[in-house]
């Protein structure tokens, strides 16, 4: 997989290589405890990043489209994340910082899912990290800030709010054509109407949006105090003018 993955960044590799390659990490992404077959790249020291950013890939892919997991791969995961930031690679600075940021994110992952119903201790083993001298303590400080992202709903670095927000998105955007498409078609086909039947605005015309007649005569000749009079001479006026006007 390595290989494979040196193929794939490199500039020269052509394009319909690059797509094979890809469609081939795509697939081993969607196979369930894929994550497992490559978990000695997580403890060895000297693992290159990129493949490192596979293997951690499958790890998130294994917690988000596959869960809920069972308790020993749970267990088993987590072991193997806390050995890689914890291991001599972390220690001695030669982890990348890709690599350790999403490890921490899939350990703060699992804890928002395991705690507190099936695994009560998870807070105080962060604690314990922090209680510890050294690289334990660095490493507690970063999960429990990566933990308190994933827990705060408004934090733009949590990994199930960025997932609801893509929902609603496309839930809204779906939303807005639909009203566009229902809305906007029948106000455009009248606007077009209009401007086909009526070429010219007729001396004494008044917009259509002040009554539904423009030679009605205004609204407040229709309640003045001489109603009856001025309804009447306004309702020969719109007899005659019918034909002259097209609202």
């Amino acid at each position: 997989m390595e290989a494979a993955l040196t193929e794939l960044f490199s500039p020269s590799t052509p394009a319909p290589r690059r797509r094979e390659l890809q469609a081939q990490i795509i697939a081993e992404r969607a196979r369930p405890a894929a994550w497992a077959s490559y978990r000695e790249a997580l403890l060895q020291d000297g693992s290159s990043e990129a493949l490192l950013w596979f293997v951690l890939s499958l790890c998130e892919a294994a917690l988000t489209l596959h869960w809920p997991l069972p308790p020993a791969e749970r267990q088993q995961l987590k072991a193997d994340l806390t050995g890689m930031l914890l291991g001599p690679a972390a220690q001695q600075e030669r982890l990348p910082a890709s690599a350790r940021g999403k490890a921490l994110q899939c350990l703060a992952v699992l804890a928002r899912w395991e705690w507190p119903a099936e695994d009560a201790a998870a807070l105080s083993n962060v604690l314990q990290l922090l209680a510890a001298p050294g690289a334990p303590r660095l490493v507690g400080a970063r999960l429990l800030r990566a933990i308190a992202d994933e827990f705060d709903p408004r934090s733009h670095r949590s990994t199930w709010k960025a997932a609801e927000q893509l929902q609603v998105r496309v839930r809204v955007r779906v939303r807005v054509r639909v009203r566009v498409r229902i809305r906007v078609s029948p106000l455009t086909t009248r606007v077009v109407r209009l401007r086909n039947t009526v070429p010219y605005e007729p001396p004494g015309c008044r917009r259509p949006s002040a009554s539904r007649c423009p030679t009605s005569g205004p609204r407040s000749s229709r309640r003045s105090p001489t109603g009856r009079v001025e309804v009447a001479a306004a309702a020969r006026g719109a007899r005659t003018a019918r034909g002259s006007c097209a609202w």
